[in-house]
């Protein structure tokens, strides 16, 4: 005698699968993505030396910052730097304090956490309230 097989539920799709489908998502990885090689490539990209004051050809007769050519992306500022060098080194920066920023609060939160989930009762609320503050 045949028994009745219940259909198996379809399984949710990850979160992740959901998010690589939106084409918006996809874009700002891919920029992201791109904005941190550039950034830790920054090196390979500057012809010149980062804190070199001026550059020699940065400059027109006149003394004017140049317009964006292929020899300066973006153009150069008026003390003859590419602001193109300039932009990916700033971004290595940027890059470096929101990687220490993070890292410095998760070092935190671990041990808030620790303390909160050993001693709880009043320990825990007080910790959650001042988790809640900051």
């Amino acid at each position: 005698m045949p028994s009745a097989v219940e259909p198996i539920p379809p399984t949710p799709t990850p979160l992740w699968r959901k998010a690589l489908g939106n084409s918006l998502v996809r874009a700002g990885i891919i920029l992201v993505g791109l904005l941190i090689v550039f950034a830790l490539l920054a090196p390979v990209f500057a012809p010149y030396d980062r804190v070199a004051y001026q550059y020699p050809d940065g400059l027109n007769a006149d003394g004017m910052p140049l317009p964006p050519s292929a020899s300066f992306p973006l153009g150069t500022d008026g003390l003859g730097r590419d602001v193109f060098i300039r932009l990916l080194y700033g971004s290595r920066i940027s890059l470096t304090v929101g990687v220490a920023a993070m890292l410095a609060a998760v070092a935190f939160g671990v041990v808030i956490g620790l303390y909160a989930g050993y001693y709880g009762g009043w320990v825990d609320v007080v910790l959650m309230r001042f988790t809640d503050v900051m």
